[in-house]
């Protein structure tokens, strides 16, 4: 469990799947999951940070702004050109 929370990604659609781009053991989860969690946990959002944001800006807001990615690595592994 720890392992899948890790390394678990956001996904648009509701609920929670295998993700296929980054190995079997990766789950990816959608935004009625973050709001079950953020409810029960009594947070406001949830800050991540190990996937180059799509918006290759070092950050992006998914699940309604109440999931936050922040990407520090500036053109990761010397190839995916995001900003940090």
């Amino acid at each position: 469990v720890k392992w899948d929370c890790l390394w678990a990604d956001p996904m648009d659609t509701p609920g929670v799947s295998r993700n296929n781009n980054r190995g079997d053991n990766v789950i990816s989860y959608g935004p009625d999951v973050t709001h079950s969690f953020l409810q029960a946990n009594g947070f406001s959002f949830v800050i991540r940070s190990h996937e180059v944001p799509r918006t290759n800006a070092g950050y992006e807001y998914r699940h309604d702004g109440r999931l936050i990615t922040l990407f520090t690595a500036s053109n990761y592994c010397g190839t995916c050109g995001n900003r940090g």
